[in-house]
């Protein structure tokens, strides 16, 4: 194997380690149980890397879906004018959750398929990808909720309520 393809996996494996190493370090999700650890040689390989990547994705699912869960009841509160726009609400709020998991999904395969790696790496590459646009969402998310909740304490209907969702949009136009 020549000496590019080397510096190349082992760039690549220096990175997906780099890239989930801080939420390794902070002890909030788990990277993988000791049954798909001793599973997995050689140990480096896209497919160790991976196993790890995708349990971190599965955890940082659900830490997601958790989330969305708190967030779609405060609209009842937070907007409570009348029942068929907050139920418009709750649909598009479920919507984009859903839309946004399915562009997760296209953008970060792109992403590992234009890393030109050979066998298992661009499937890794896209579960690193993931990893990274999840816990940008759940930051997203984490703030919305907690926009809504002092919306809702301040119980006032210009307080702000509406600035908590347009976090939520995937494609913001910016302001002119």
């Amino acid at each position: 194997m020549s000496a590019s393809w080397w510096s190349r996996t082992l760039g690549v494996a220096g990175v997906v380690c780099v890239l989930t190493a801080p939420v390794r370090a902070q002890g909030r999700v788990p990277m993988v149980d000791s049954a798909s650890t001793e599973r997995c040689a050689p140990a480096g390989s896209a497919m160790c890397v991976g196993i790890e990547l995708v349990a971190t994705r599965d955890s940082l699912d659900r830490l997601l879906a958790r989330h969305h869960a708190r967030l779609v009841p405060l609209l009842d509160s937070a907007f409570a004018t009348d029942e068929q726009w907050r139920w418009r609400l709750r649909g598009a709020v479920t919507g984009l959750d859903s839309a946004w998991r399915a562009w997760r999904a296209k953008d970060c395969e792109l992403a590992g398929a234009m890393t030109g790696a050979g066998g298992s790496w661009p499937s890794t590459w896209a579960v690193s990808c993931e990893v990274t646009e999840t816990r940008r969402r759940v930051t997203v998310v984490r703030a919305a909720e907690r926009c809504l909740r002092t919306a809702v304490r301040a119980r006032d209907p210009d307080a702000g309520a509406d600035a908590c969702l347009t976090r939520l949009r995937l494609l913001r136009a910016s302001p002119p």
